[in-house]
């Protein structure tokens, strides 16, 4: 071998070797970004709930008096809500807690092997089912997030999350 044979072999072992070390270094990075985006959606889930937990006030009560098609139906809200100041903050507060489990939901591949998983969303849909206010939101709401509104109309005490995706036909 001669000495530029050498040298052009040294130098393509040392660039290889350069590459091989930046894609290590660059697949620890991403997985780390990944655990880093997990987490930080877990705790924005933390802080939908934290929020959630918060009064409801007046003036959100008054704007659900004022507004009341925005969400629900006019019928129901003459025979069931009006007047009942009660009612309308717990329609307003599930109506919350409705949404933050359809992102919580429609995000959990993301959440695997986190606290928040599909046991958690199972748990509460079957709490919450059990409140009319519940299902007058969903039926609001429903339509709005089709997908995880087939899981609530199926969730039932003694069934998985993962048991009402597949009857469904799609993989939890």
């Amino acid at each position: 071998m001669e000495t530029a044979e050498v040298i052009q072999t040294g130098i393509l072992i040392a660039t290889s070797l350069g590459v091989l070390i930046a894609m290590v270094f660059g697949i620890d990075q991403v997985k780390k970004q990944n655990k880093m985006l997990r987490a930080q959606l877990v705790k924005d889930i933390f802080d939908m709930y934290q929020s959630s937990e918060q009064d409801i006030s007046h003036d959100l009560v008054s704007s659900f008096d004022q507004y009341h098609f925005e969400y629900m139906d006019t019928d129901l809200y003459q025979k069931e809500y009006r007047g009942k100041k009660e009612r309308i903050r717990k329609y307003i507060w599930l109506s919350e807690h409705y949404e933050m489990l359809a992102f919580a939901y429609s995000i959990r591949d993301m959440l695997k092997d986190q606290v928040i998983n599909e046991g958690w969303i199972e748990k509460w849909l079957r709490d919450l089912k059990q409140h009319q206010e519940f299902n007058d939101v969903r039926a609001m709401y429903g339509p709005y997030y089709k997908d995880f509104d087939g899981i609530v109309s199926r969730a039932s005490k003694n069934s998985t999350l993962h048991e009402l995706s597949v009857k469904k036909g799609k993989k939890a």
